[in-house]
């Protein structure tokens, strides 16, 4: 197994693109690994919703042994499209595993939060299915449009374990196609969106260190003796031992704290669908500021990287609806406050048109 040097604030070390290599036994054995996993996966939720709640419905039975069956599925395709076969067998790579781990914490996430932030979890795992597939492609898609490399065929898009993803295409991809299923399966939107913007947070936080393992999403020279890292790939690129800024590890650290900013947050949110734009906001403006170091960004001609123009719309159309979401209620407050003022101004000579006509009356009486 072919391994490589990085020295990472001056930490050396050798890893390896490749986790461990699959022999080639047959199919017969990967389809009784898969049996077997699906057995687990089925146990897990059976366990929660039949033993623990005796809720021993065969309906409800079957539809979570599906559920169970289909997640397996997603987080095995997510570990298997990084995989690539060669004489000895199939080599599964570092960044896949890191893929599907960090989908899997996200997802563990969403299923321990759903009710807190009024999601039904049932109804979460559909769009969760859904999402994943279509965010996956749309991270190909994306990178694909903007990389300038023309001639691609039907086979080069699926080729995902030649490289190529770009997390925006991803996200923008993942919540279009989870609208849609909140409108087929009747889940309230900007709650699913709260709730799926600390698991996009999770995922990042985590899948950025398959750039570690693949030695890629650093930046430009640091001009330090020790801060940043340097590495095989990192020496080809520079042709120099000059030190890089490690990008991937400013992305997964700004992610981490976006993490426990977010999760607290959403504790006190004040309307639905906020911490999906706080979510915009923090991620919009680190990913600006982070992008401008990396030296292998997608670029619109040569001057504009792609990702950098992206993340300051983000960032400014989310801060500009949190704060007009927020000033709302103190709007409405005024203008209520200013139509009760205007209403306490008009003083009517009489109460009611009872009253003029009763008076009328009195004066008539008088005068005779």
């Amino acid at each position: 197994m072919e391994t490589n040097d990085i020295i990472i604030f001056g930490l050396r070390l050798k890893i390896s693109r490749v986790a461990f290599t699959i022999p080639q036994l047959g199919w017969w054995v990967l389809l009784i690994a898969t049996a077997l996993a699906i057995l687990c996966a089925v146990g897990m939720f059976g366990w929660e919703r039949f033993i623990k709640r005796r809720e021993l419905n065969v309906k409800n039975f079957l539809a979570q042994a599906g559920t169970a069956a289909a997640m397996f599925f997603t987080v095995a395709l997510i570990y298997i499209i990084f995989t690539r076969q060669n004489p000895d067998g199939w080599n599964v790579y570092w960044y896949g595993i890191i893929i599907a781990l960090g989908f899997m914490l996200a997802l563990v996430y969403g299923f321990k939060n759903a009710a807190r932030l009024g999601v039904d979890r049932d109804r979460l795992t559909d769009a969760v299915l859904i999402a994943a597939v279509f965010g996956l492609l749309g991270a190909r898609l994306y990178y694909i449009l903007f990389d300038g490399a023309g001639g691609l065929t039907l086979r080069d898009f699926f080729a995902f374990h030649e490289g190529g993803l770009a997390i925006y295409g991803g996200i923008i991809f993942a919540f279009a196609s989870a609208a849609v299923m909140c409108k087929v399966r009747k889940i309230d939107l900007f709650s699913l969106f709260d709730l799926a913007a600390i698991g996009f947070s999770i995922g990042q936080a985590v899948g950025r260190w398959g750039n570690f393992f693949n030695q890629e999403a650093y930046g430009g020279p640091t001009q330090s003796t020790w801060w940043g890292m340097t590495s095989t790939q990192t020496q080809y690129d520079t042709g120099s031992d000059t030190l890089v800024h490690p990008c991937f590890l400013y992305e997964s650290l700004w992610c981490g704290l976006g993490i426990l900013l977010l999760h607290f947050y959403s504790k006190r949110r004040k309307f639905k669908g906020e911490i999906f734009l706080a979510y915009a906001v923090w991620y919009g403006f680190g990913r600006f500021w982070i992008e401008g170091l990396r030296t292998d960004s997608l670029m619109i001609g040569s001057a504009v990287k792609v990702s950098q123009l992206v993340s300051a719309l983000v960032f400014l159309a989310g801060i500009t609806v949190i704060a007009f979401m927020r000033a709302r209620p103190a709007l409405t407050a005024r203008k209520q406050a200013k139509a009760a003022a205007e209403a306490a101004e008009y003083a009517p000579l009489f109460d009611s048109p009872e009253d003029e006509f009763e008076g009328s009356g009195e004066d008539l009486e008088d005068g005779e």
